[in-house]
């Protein structure tokens, strides 16, 4: 078994709610990223990851890998 640990900057987008941005947020919106109902968001965040992977000496291939997230993502989505 072989383990790798690290961090990685990952940037995290999607769509929310208007009214729950404007509740937390007084400043006007311009662009055409946004319809009546949804606004573009974005946000980065430091991800902690390990990496579990079995490794097979004889062809020097890592196989049967897994990640796992080792903090809570906890960033202000409303940027």
């Amino acid at each position: 078994m072989v383990r790798i640990r690290g961090e990685s900057e990952c940037l995290f987008d999607g769509y929310m709610d208007k009214w729950e941005y404007f509740s937390e947020h007084s400043e006007t919106m311009a662009g055409s990223d946004w319809n009546d109902h949804v606004v573009s968001v974005e946000t980065v965040a430091v991800v902690e990851f390990e990496v579990m992977a079995t490794y097979d000496p004889a062809n020097g291939e890592l196989g049967g890998a897994t990640l796992k997230v080792l903090n809570e993502i906890e960033d202000d989505i409303y940027q």
